[in-house]
């Protein structure tokens, strides 16, 4: 069955805000790489592309929740969940020859009182993943679970942005030798939240 427009409009839009970002990305472009007819944006997305780009943000958010569910049905421990996210994320960067940053951190950068609900809508779904990746590591009995989910998940966000800048996937090793440590005990966490206060 062929892709349906709104489908098309959506992933082309996802593919070029993990490339460009919001601002650099034109609805003439999704709608050209989408092959969509110029009106069907606005018949699909009201709104258009602020709209557009909370029904991405929230689209890739449930793929990224859909990874920690997949963890607690298979009951991976978090060690081996790190070495899956870190294996999902060098596939996708080799795929994608280090094209895509992370939507998340790359629609926030430069949106402004106008795109508010955008912003709202990466706050909410940033939570969402914090909430997810946080009560799977509680239900490992990892302590401080809110600021392990936290630490992990902006490392990786880092590794993803220096493996585009490198265009290698060296900086997930680091990543992975990194944070064993605090999915096995939580005293680098402890240590590091009274350096902070």
């Amino acid at each position: 069955m062929p892709e349906k427009t709104r489908e098309r409009i959506l992933n082309a839009a996802l593919m070029l805000f993990k490339r460009r970002g919001y601002h650099a990305t034109g609805v003439a472009e999704i709608l050209a790489r989408a092959n969509a007819p110029k009106g069907s944006l606005y018949h699909h997305f009201p709104k258009g592309k602020p709209d557009l780009a909370c029904v991405a943000v929230r689209s890739l958010t449930a793929r990224i929740l859909q990874l920690f569910e997949l963890a607690k049905e298979q009951n991976m421990p978090p060690i081996d969940h790190l070495t899956f996210l870190c294996d999902k994320c060098c596939e996708w960067l080799i795929d994608t020859d280090f094209t895509e940053g992370v939507v998340l951190s790359t629609l926030a950068t430069g949106l402004g009182e106008a795109e508010a609900e955008v912003t709202q809508t990466l706050l909410d779904c940033n939570r969402e993943i914090v909430a997810c990746y946080s009560a799977y590591l509680r239900s490992h009995e990892i302590d401080r679970a809110e600021e392990v989910a936290l630490t992990v998940l902006m490392v990786l966000e880092g590794a993803i942005v220096y493996s585009r800048i490198r265009r290698d996937v060296g900086p997930f090793y680091a990543c992975i030798t990194t944070l064993l440590p605090l999915l096995k005990k939580t005293g680098p966490v402890a240590k590091l939240h009274e350096a902070a206060i």
